[in-house]
């Protein structure tokens, strides 16, 4: 699996280097409306800041082709993960990156048969966030790319005490590990904390089969803490 030993090395770079440059940037993170930075529309102001982000993302398979379309919820994701937001001049605006671990499941019964699906992965979320100040609050409304890596997903099946199992992107898979997303969505800041809420779709399809679409579309309700 060298493709995934590869990438996992790029995550762990990309986090050290996000916190190196971070802290030449000041020490670590500034505060929202804390002064020294860009201006946000209201008169606040606000410098660069880091944010530990916990996420549950209520999921659903979307599938389409050949006259064929259906759609199921029921697939719950859970994301942890680091951004940094750097002001872009001195405007209201600000560009955010950052690195998420993520882990999607669902399972069900049918007539007796459990099945339940798990999949592991990470996501590279970049947003362009705009500071809004309300009085006594910021909000972000915010827009961005995402590129998302599974590094492993099992389909497993249990019935009668017996039970199977497969790789979801195994050599007979026509299922993808990579994929490329867009999100949108707006946040509050109180203080050193956040609340969000927003929506993330896919760009590319998770199948191989260029007649054959399977997207992941996804509601993100997530709290933060800046650091």
């Amino acid at each position: 699996m060298k493709i995934t030993k590869l990438f996992a090395a790029a995550i762990l770079i990309f986090a050290c280097s996000t916190t190196s440059f971070a802290q030449f940037m000041g020490g670590g993170s500034s505060k929202v409306g804390g002064g020294g930075g860009a201006r946000v529309s209201g008169g606040s102001s606000i410098d660069s800041y880091n944010a530990l982000w916990v996420s549950y993302l209520p999921t659903t398979m979307k599938a389409s082709g050949n006259g064929y379309s259906s759609s199921q919820s029921g697939y719950n994701t859970f994301a942890v993960g680091v951004t940094h937001a750097q002001p872009l001049s001195t405007t209201s605006a600000l560009l955010e990156y950052g690195v998420f671990g993520e882990f999607t499941t669902k399972s069900e019964k049918e007539s007796g048969v459990t099945s339940t699906m798990n999949l592991i992965g990470a996501k590279v979320p970049v947003n362009v966030l705009y500071g809004l100040d309300l009085g006594g609050f910021v909000i972000y409304p915010y827009a961005g790319l995402n590129a998302r890596f599974y590094v492993s997903g099992k389909h497993s099946w249990k019935y009668e005490g017996e039970s199977e199992s497969s790789d979801v992107f195994g050599d007979d898979s026509d299922m993808k590990r990579f994929n490329l997303g867009y999100q949108v969505g707006v946040r509050a800041n109180f203080s050193n904390f956040f609340v969000g809420v927003g929506y993330e779709d896919m760009i590319t399809s998770m199948s191989t089969d260029d007649d054959y679409k399977l997207k992941f579309n996804m509601i993100n309700l997530g709290v933060g803490f800046m650091f």
